[in-house]
């Protein structure tokens, strides 16, 4: 058969907690310089993964995906590392205001993304809805169930998620642009954990 070249890649976890590491800039990087890299790497890492999972056919991991970078972007507007439920929930709430962000925490966030059914690990907490998950376009689209998609539950169309979520990327940069406690929170968390893929060559197969 033919030869096909695909790259070597390798994906690790660059977390600095004492120092330089290889990807994390320098402190001498401009803010906007900063913000760059964040939209750059949030768009390949993310949105445009999403964005092939969706074209090939690959529905499922493309939640997955979006819910990382979901996950992701909280981070950024949390600054401290490590997201948890109120941290999460505070995000959804200031750039997803239209979804509701309780359910997307226990069903999404604790349930899809632990153990890859969209429903809450724990008992149903009585302030949340049961989730569907769709490819079914925009008119499909309820994120917090007020259209009654599907009645007592959120409906959420992988595309429509994925432009949701780059527009709250967009938004929370230019919140970063404009104040000086973001744009704060945003190079800390980015200092503590980021994503990186080193490509470490071709190979054909």
């Amino acid at each position: 058969g033919a030869n096909h070249m695909s790259k070597h890649v390798r994906i690790q976890q660059t977390r600095s907690t004492t120092g330089p590491t290889p990807g994390t800039p320098t402190p001498d990087i401009s803010d906007e310089e900063l913000r760059d890299k964040v939209r750059c790497e949030t768009e390949r890492l993310f949105l445009r993964q999403a964005q092939t999972a969706l074209e090939h056919g690959a529905e499922y991991g493309s939640f997955f995906i979006l819910l990382a970078a979901l996950h992701h972007l909280a981070g950024l507007n949390w600054g401290k590392g490590k997201v948890e439920g109120c941290a999460f929930r505070r995000f959804c709430q200031t750039y997803l205001a239209q979804y509701d962000a309780d359910t997307m925490w226990s069903h999404l966030r604790c349930g899809m993304f632990h153990r890859g059914v969209p429903a809450s690990t724990s008992p149903r907490p009585a302030n949340t809805k049961q989730v569907m998950l769709t490819t079914d376009g925009p008119a499909a689209h309820d994120p917090n169930g007020s259209k009654k998609t599907h009645a007592g539950a959120i409906t959420l169309d992988a595309q429509t998620l994925l432009d949701d979520l780059r527009a709250a990327l967009n938004s929370l940069l230019e919140d970063a642009a404009k104040c000086p406690q973001a744009m704060n929170k945003c190079r800390e968390a980015y200092r503590l954990y980021r994503p990186v893929t080193l490509d470490t060559g071709e190979h054909s197969r």
